[in-house]
């Protein structure tokens, strides 16, 4: 009796944990992308630099290559994607990540956050960055 009680426990245990990490790592495939330029995430801001990016449904994860620098940002689903690319809103020197486009073909928008200095600036517009190989 000890020992099937055992057997089931230990089976349910491992059950249980093969599931929460699977849950727990799941995410997109994560797509390299080589950026030229510092910019924003939300609040926070990461310099130029080589960038793996990869989604867990609606949260967009950034990582710099070494692992020393990351952000999360939140996003909703926006239309079909027909390349895998970062897309920046530039406002004079200041580029904030606007889109993200991965592997699922879904794009996602991120949100923006306003800054009343970039909104009067003159020099604005739209940069995307291509996934490397």
């Amino acid at each position: 009796m000890k020992a099937t009680l055992l057997k089931i426990t230990v089976t349910f245990a491992m059950v249980m944990v093969l599931t929460a990490v699977s849950a727990y790592g799941y995410r997109s495939q994560t797509i390299r992308f080589v950026i030229p330029f510092a910019f924003s995430v939300g609040n926070k801001v990461l310099p130029a630099g080589e960038y793996e990016v990869s989604n867990d449904s609606e949260i967009i994860y950034i990582q710099s290559k070494d692992g020393k620098r990351a952000a999360i940002a939140q996003s909703f689903r926006t239309k079909r994607a027909e390349q895998m690319k970062l897309t920046f809103k530039r406002s004079g020197d200041n580029y904030q990540l606007s889109q993200v486009w991965l592997a699922d073909g879904v794009g996602r928008e991120l949100n923006r956050v306003r800054n009343a200095k970039s909104d009067v600036a003159q020099n604005v517009g739209v940069v995307d960055i291509v996934a490397g190989n």
